[in-house]
């Protein structure tokens, strides 16, 4: 019989509070349940949380460097000097790269573009792509996007070749600060901390904002009837793909962005959007999982200016074929991950014990080290635990991405055993490393140690947040919409989760490409159908009702639309 592999947490909130939540915000009881689950309770608060507008977005100044980097900018655009972007080869710091690269250019700067390459280049402003770019672009100025507060040798060999350096950044330093000549960094200088939740192009979108303020200031042209809304495209795609918590200002710019995404899609993303099969709007989802692989999978692969180009394409047909470049090569990318995640399990299940393996550690020569973090993800998904994937180069040194859980901080316990690591760096539930092969096993094993310490009697087996039980028979399009009010959904807003129990199967089950599986269920009133990814080895009686966990989703086909369940767990009834 199938049991769930999660331990459901059904949460109760104060009906009466819940209650107050609905009456006061006119809103329906489930959305008011959710929302008091999230912690929304005060009327002010969750008006913003259901109605985010740029409009409440912070001073263009808010944020220290700002006003100095723009009135910079504005000294290079009037004196022709030229400026180069510089990014990073993940979605954020490409979707940076664009946004401001198609901002000063169309504010008159001679303005380029360079993203390192994953492998050749490293991380972040390295002194040998400096040298490069100083010889290839001749810039005057150079603005890292997601990128740069840790670029110490860079700037200082760009402050002597007389070189200013603009760094917009959102990671927290773990060592030496550059001293660029303007630092905008959200997570260094003091600011509304607020603002420490913006994505690596949201600090990019609040230089943009600040460049154009300064401009009105000097009462300049070109930015008189500038509008800086249709850049949000560019704002939603790296917010949403980096992660990063949608609250406050990111719910403001990834909800306007996505409607300007939908009025007037540009045609890089039309491409994209008509190669991926999209139909109908896009949503947050189609970001997360359909959208912005295939931007990250040029980084991955091979090299991130693919990604990058058809964000700046403005040639329809052009974009298509550049679209369909990068579907190949998230194709090739989910070849390779699972490759690598499959010999990956094999090697943790040949010693695994869940009594005592508080994290894991998988190595090996031969391993992309472009698609290593999916896959440590993924470890953490099946054995809920940190875990460490490390691809080993021809001469012994491995580079590692770390993936962790809510109650291990990953670089807390990297510090605990950095004696065997060349280097480290990264934020509580992801890092980096370098380490000599030969301290593989022994970092395995004090890993391990420091993880059991941190971790203690914190269960392992995940648990499930549930908002409520619900009733299968109110699924319908109106109540797919009532929940809709509530997006953008992603971290620390998640989509709603329901439970609803004793449902039959009336088609079913059937496996898809032998990964997943379909089932048309009984609501009552019809049917629906319900997916659930990865589950196709999930062994249980169909001819018994189930008891399902799920989040509601839309599908479009042909111009039709239909809901569906998409499963996070299920247990037979």
């Amino acid at each position: 019989m199938a049991g769930a592999t999660k331990s459901w947490n059904i949460l109760e909130p104060d009906p009466d509070l819940v209650d107050r939540v609905r009456h006061e915000n006119r809103l329906a009881e489930p959305v008011a349940r959710a929302l008091v689950n999230r912690g929304f309770i005060d009327r002010a608060e969750i008006r913003q949380y259901l109605n985010p507008r740029l409009a409440d977005l912070s001073p263009p100044f808010a944020i220290p460097g700002l006003r100095k980097a723009a009135e910079r900018l504005w000294r290079a655009i009037d004196a022709g000097e030229r400026i180069l972007v510089y990014g990073d080869y993940d979605v954020d710091g490409i979707t940076s790269t664009a946004l401001m690269f198609r901002v000063l250019t169309v504010l008159g700067a001679d303005a380029v573009t360079f993203i390192p390459h994953r492998t050749k280049d490293g991380y972040g402003l390295s002194v040998a792509a400096f040298e490069h770019c100083r010889e290839t672009f001749a810039p005057s100025v150079i603005i890292t996007v997601d990128c740069g507060t840790g670029s110490v040798e860079a700037v200082e060999a760009a402050n002597e070749a007389g070189i200013h350096v603009i760094v917009t950044d959102h990671h927290e330093p773990s060592g030496g600060v550059a001293a660029a000549f303007a630092l905008i960094n959200p997570k260094y200088c003091e600011c509304d901390e607020a603002l420490g939740m913006l994505a690596g192009v949201g600090v990019a979108f609040k230089l943009c904002h600040a460049l154009v303020a300064v401009g009105r200031e000097q009462e300049r042209a070109a930015t008189e009837s500038f509008d800086l809304r249709p850049y949000t495209v560019f704002a939603a795609l790296g917010t949403i793909a980096d992660v990063v918590p949608l609250h406050g200002e990111n719910r403001a710019l990834v909800r306007t962005g996505l409607r300007f995404l939908n009025q007037s899609t540009p045609p890089g993303l039309r491409a994209l959007k008509e190669v991926c099969k999209i139909n109908g709007e896009v949503r947050g989802h189609h970001i997360g999982f359909v959208i912005g692989p295939r931007l990250n999978a040029a980084g991955r692969m091979d090299d991130p200016k693919v990604a990058l180009e058809l964000l700046l394409e403005d040639s329809y047909e052009k974009a298509l074929a550049t679209a369909r470049q990068l579907d190949g090569a998230n194709r090739e990318r989910q070849s390779v991950e699972v490759a690598i995640y499959n010999a990956a399990c094999a090697q943790i299940d040949e010693t695994f014990d869940p009594d005592s393996d508080y994290a894991l550690v998988a190595a090996s020569h031969g391993w992309h080290p472009g698609v290593i973090g999916i896959v440590a993800s993924r470890l953490v998904g099946k054995y809920n635990r940190p875990a460490v994937v490390i691809a080993l180069d021809d001469e012994g040194v491995g580079k590692g991405s770390c993936r962790s859980i809510d109650t291990f901080d990953m670089v807390e316990g990297l510090q605990a055993v950095s004696g065997f690591l060349l280097k480290f760096g990264g934020h509580r539930m992801a890092a980096g490393l370098e380490i000599d092969g030969e301290n593989v096993a022994e970092f395995r094993q004090k890993l391990n140690e420091v993880a059991r310490l941190q971790i203690g009697d914190h269960p392992l087996r995940p648990t499930q947040r549930i908002d409520g039980k619900l009733d299968a028979s109110l699924i319908d399009n109106e109540f797919f919409d009532v929940l809709e009010s509530m997006a953008p959904f992603g971290n620390r807003n998640p989509k709603p989760v329901w439970v609803c129990e004793g449902l039959h199967i009336k088609h079913g089950p059937f496996h898809i490409k032998d990964r997943h599986l379909k089932m048309t269920l009984d609501t009552g009133r019809g049917e629906i159908d319900a997916f659930g990814f990865n589950m196709a080895e999930r062994v249980f009686d169909p001819t018994r009702p189930v008891n399902v966990v799920f989040k509601l989703e839309r599908s479009s086909y042909m111009g039709a639309t239909k809901l569906q369940l998409n499963l996070v767990d299920f247990e037979s009834a």
